[in-house]
């Protein structure tokens, strides 16, 4: 039965000219000094001469959720900071349980801006600074002082000329969807913004325990 049903899942999505799979790119699409892309963290400075590097959100543990409240990802949390105040990139720890985001493993990379649909803004967590993953989001935009402390996360379908099949291993599917230009990802993530939210991440609180 177990067999079967791998098969099943797998012929779902290799005949599927649109499926929902994690999004890759070769090399990251974008990095950190580019003064004209919303990139985060990105460095300042102050006529104090205090310097770092800022996010465009809050530090802390983050949580996704379904629409019935249960955790919904490829992890069920996600530790979003600062790699330090001389190099500015984000570190994202990810882990099924938040007490073991606590001195975890944390890839290094970067939030990207992608435009607006409609009344939300668009964003991708670029994660990795070799081959990355990215992972979409959306949400209204916050006031001035405030951080938006809820995405939507947008559920993107792949074009049939970017999907890349890998071997099922066990239960485990190896295929994904490769993302080499910017303008393809914005294209996908302004699509995936259409659909109906099934998926949150939101801010649970600061790093607890402490990282």
């Amino acid at each position: 039965m177990r067999r079967a049903l791998t098969l099943v899942l797998a012929l779902t999505v290799f005949s599927s000219p649109a499926a929902a799979l994690e999004l890759r790119s070769d090399l990251p699409l974008w990095g950190a000094g580019e003064s004209r892309e919303p990139v985060w963290p990105r460095a300042y400075s102050m006529p104090d001469g205090s310097f770092g590097c800022e996010l465009n959100i809050r530090p802390g543990d983050w949580r996704y959720r379904e629409a019935d409240d249960n955790p919904a990802g490829p992890f069920d949390w996600v530790r979003i900071g600062q790699y330090g105040a001389f190099h500015c990139a984000a570190r994202f720890g990810e882990a099924y349980q938040r007490e073991a985001l606590a001195g975890g493993v944390a890839d290094l990379g970067f939030i990207v801006g992608l435009g607006t649909h409609g009344t939300e803004e668009l964003y991708a967590l670029q994660i990795g600074l070799h081959a990355s993953r990215y992972i979409l989001l959306a949400a209204p935009s916050a006031a001035e002082g405030q951080s938006v402390e809820r995405f939507r996360v947008l559920e993107p379908d792949c074009p049939r000329r970017n999907l890349r099949k890998g071997p099922t291993i066990d239960i485990f599917m190896t295929s994904y969807c490769v993302v080499n230009e910017r303008r393809d990802l914005v294209a996908i993530a302004r699509d995936a913004a259409r659909k109906p939210p099934e998926r949150w991440l939101e801010r649970a609180g600061d790093f607890a325990p402490p990282a």
